[in-house]
């Protein structure tokens, strides 16, 4: 056999094991169990190699140092004739020797397999399951031995190996994002994925991601009368109202519309008292806290100490549920296309709800959540009904304003742009 011919195959084989220790690495573990659990051949030899992960790696890894040492050793013979045509030293024959053929090993055998695996494993995983098995099996021996080498040499666990077959959290994510695109959203089947990412995306939300604004917080002075709370209560339909001392500020406690049927004469002494949680608090954290105590809400506060916003375990459990209707919510946004690429939309609806419902793929940002919000940050001042805001494919015409907010906004999309 030529020395070119044992160079191919060999940098061939240091392929594969590089690209295969990789795909096993990026794998979906879940997906393939479910395979396994469908009847999938190739998906059951691989939940072989996952069972024990430690031995699997071990026999890659000796399979590409072979395959490297005889690329190493055809190369040496292939060029080193060429190249002493043209040079005395031997050093720099053996320095050139080592140069190219590293460059050629890492390209070929290492960069571009473990690029092309990422693309996706779980498919390369079972393309490959027979050649993975023929050479898991063919260098059984020599990984035995490697394997009780590093036991003996290693003065922790010697004996222990890797057997942690648990599905990790960006295993569930990967396979619902994986099916997501495949279901038919007016399907019972993608509902289901909907609510299983919200709960796997849970843990990274924020209490400013669903507490109410300031803006809609409803409250009343504690020098206000019985009277005036109980007008309070009609009007919002709430069953909870917020009290302060003196200014907004200075939240104090709230007070429920069921004291109201034991005829107090101030509410003072009925005040529950409140708590006060920050914007970056994670909402799962708040909820635990929530319920321990035996509460129902909480009042957030900025950095400043000012309050921010209001928030309540309806609020918290929507994060994964979706929308809940009840008392505590206002009149439902505005929202509704009035004709090709134009679209009417309250200031306060979310952009990541927009994107959703109507792929019109506006820029989220940390910066802000609505739509309003959005403007703000580009426009930077307050705008006047009528005004047109240009904002990369989109115009956006303001239709409803009023003191503090941005109430209603007409969108429409330059498709030519988009």
């Amino acid at each position: 056999m030529s020395n070119l011919t044992v160079i191919i195959i060999t940098l061939g084989l240091s392929a594969f094991f590089s690209g295969m220790e990789t795909a096993f690495l990026a794998a979906n573990k879940l997906q393939i169990e479910l395979d396994k659990k469908l009847g999938s051949t190739t998906s059951k030899i691989i939940s072989v190699f996952i069972s024990n992960p430690g031995f699997y790696i071990t026999t890659m890894l000796t399979g590409s140092i072979f395959s490297m040492i005889l690329y190493g050793m055809a190369m040496v013979k292939l060029i080193d004739p060429f190249l002493q045509n043209y040079m005395n030293s031997g050093t720099g024959v053996l320095i050139l020797v080592i140069l190219f053929s590293s460059i050629v090993l890492i390209l070929t055998a290492e960069f571009i397999p473990k690029v092309v695996v990422r693309l996706n494993p779980n498919v390369i995983l079972n393309a490959f399951a027979w050649p993975l098995i023929f050479f898991y099996v063919i260098l059984y021996p020599v990984t035995i031995f490697t394997q009780w080498l590093s036991n003996k040499l290693s003065s922790d666990h010697p004996s222990q190996q890797i057997t942690d077959n648990t599905f990790s959290k960006i295993d569930l994510y990967q396979f619902v994002s994986g099916h997501e695109n495949r279901s038919d959203e007016n399907s019972d089947g993608s509902e289901e994925l909907k609510l299983f990412q919200n709960a796997l995306e849970f843990s990274s939300v924020r209490v400013r991601d669903c507490m109410i604004p300031r803006t809609e917080i409803v409250a009343l002075d504690k020098t206000s009368s019985i009277e005036e709370l109980r007008k309070k209560f009609i009007e919002t339909g709430y069953s909870k109202i917020l009290i302060y001392d003196d200014n907004f500020d200075n939240m104090i406690g709230y007070v429920t519309s069921k004291e109201l049927f034991k005829n107090p004469d101030v509410f003072t002494n009925l005040l529950i008292e409140v708590s006060f949680v920050p914007e970056p608090m994670p909402a799962s954290i708040l909820l635990q806290k929530l319920i321990q105590e035996h509460k129902s809400m909480a009042v957030v506060i900025d950095e400043f100490g000012g309050i921010s916003g209001l928030i309540t375990v309806e609020d918290i459990i929507e994060e994964i549920f979706g929308e809940i209707e009840d008392e505590h919510d206002l009149p439902e946004f505005i929202e509704k296309r009035i004709g090709e690429n134009e679209y009417i939309f309250s200031g306060r609806m979310e952009i990541e709800t927009i994107n959703e419902k109507y792929k019109l793929n506006i820029p989220e940002s940390e910066e802000y959540e609505t739509l309003a919000g959005y403007l703000f940050f580009h426009y930077q001042s307050f705008p006047k009904v009528n005004e047109m805001i240009a904002i990369g494919p989109f115009q956006f015409k303001i239709i409803k304003v009023s003191k503090t907010r941005i109430e209603l906004v007409k969108v429409k999309i330059d498709s030519s742009e988009k």
